[in-house]
């Protein structure tokens, strides 16, 4: 997808996006995953078509149990003491485990 942009418009976008994603890319980086960049994006993209499936109706619940099943191995481990707290302080989600019952 290339859309006819001025460079400033495209230098803005990238800021942006920049901005938008750095949260998850540091929690990445925070629990230890190698290639936190690359890793973040992935994420990324799995949790836009999640949000794409269930505004069409699929069902939340379900569809959330299916990114935790993919996503699990070493993203989904505990993390680092010293990491819990430290995004929500931010307003930033804490990367800190959800207990399996709360989605």
């Amino acid at each position: 997808m290339n859309a006819d942009l001025p460079p400033e418009a495209r230098r803005r976008l990238a800021e942006l996006h920049r901005r938008t994603t750095e949260p998850l890319v540091a929690a990445v980086r925070d629990l230890g995953v190698p290639e936190p960049d690359l890793t973040a994006r992935l994420l990324g993209g799995l949790l836009s078509a999640a949000m794409a499936a269930v505004e069409p109706g699929a069902d939340p619940r379900q569809t959330g149990e299916r990114v935790k099943a993919l996503i699990g191995g070493p993203v989904t481990h505990a993390p680092h003491p010293s990491v819990c707290g430290k995004y929500s302080a931010n307003n930033y989600p804490d990367p800190c485990p959800i207990p399996d019952n709360t989605l």
